[in-house]
């Protein structure tokens, strides 16, 4: 039986966990930071554990989750937003040290674009990039990227995934309605979590050495286009964006990528 561990099963994590459980011959183990959520995933089989990951350690049974597990995904994101002076990094070192002391053979990590930064001349970036980010978030995720390609006792899938869109949780939403947004022509990168979902669970049974991919649809709208598009779909107020100033931006490229691990992304951005 295959052992596969998912720390930090959220808006991703909660999902991949539900296709997973469903093969057979597979063990999936979750992470989430609520005791209150044990119920809820063992009812669909999956084997549910309390962690915590800190600046000073990690809090709970991290031993027994990593015992004997073929691959640990980790869906974990900065979390910067609502703690601009976290620090990420510390928290995934303290990981990587249980990580040493553990069996786990295969890693794979979810990182973000937000690796490579915003350019006048919206460059198109893909995975051999020298990311070049310069926002705390993004930096704290190249800086995470480069110690786990840095050890040696397991291998490592880094999934750098553009924006994750959902009917759920859309950024049109939060968007709707505002004014004086800032660079509308810049491109939009962006992935629908179904196709994620699917890229994570394609990644995780794939046999790969120590492979890091850019992971984005292939269209790249300006965002003024797309949102106003997207909200009227919705039948939301449209934002309204500054056109006065230069818009910064990038076009993340990810189809040789794609086409190098066997998948098409089947779920276009504008699919709700």
């Amino acid at each position: 039986m295959k052992t596969i561990a998912i720390l930090g099963a959220g808006w991703l994590g909660e999902p991949l966990a539900w296709a997973l459980a469903k093969e057979s011959q597979i063990q999936v183990r979750v992470s989430t930071r609520s005791s209150t959520d044990k119920l809820k995933f063992e009812k669909k089989k999956c084997v549910h554990f309390t962690i915590d990951l800190t600046e000073n350690g990690v809090s709970g049974d991290i031993a027994s989750f990593l015992y004997n597990c073929d691959v640990l995904l980790i869906a974990i994101p900065p979390g910067l937003r609502k703690n601009p002076k976290g620090n990420f990094v510390a928290k995934m070192d303290a990981l990587l040290s249980e990580l040493y002391q553990s069996t786990c053979k295969k890693v794979v990590f979810i990182s973000s674009t937000s690796v490579y930064d915003n350019h006048p001349e919206f460059p198109e970036v893909d995975a051999i990039t020298k990311p070049d980010g310069t926002s705390t978030a993004g930096q704290q995720l190249i800086t995470v990227e480069k110690r786990i390609q840095q050890q040696s006792h397991f291998t490592y899938t880094i999934i750098r995934f553009g924006g994750l869109i959902d009917i759920s949780r859309h950024p049109a939403t939060m968007l709707s309605g505002r004014k004086n947004l800032k660079n509308p022509l810049a491109p939009v990168n962006l992935i629908h979590r179904k196709d994620a979902i699917s890229v994570c669970k394609h990644l995780i049974f794939l046999r790969s050495q120590n492979l890091v991919i850019n992971t984005c649809y292939p269209q790249h709208p300006p965002k003024i286009q797309y949102y106003t598009e997207i909200c009227r779909q919705m039948k939301i107020p449209v934002p309204e964006f500054d056109v006065t100033e230069p818009s910064v931006g990038k076009i993340i490229t990810a189809t040789n990528d794609l086409h190098a691990i066997g998948y098409d992304l089947k779920y276009s951005i504008y699919e709700l």
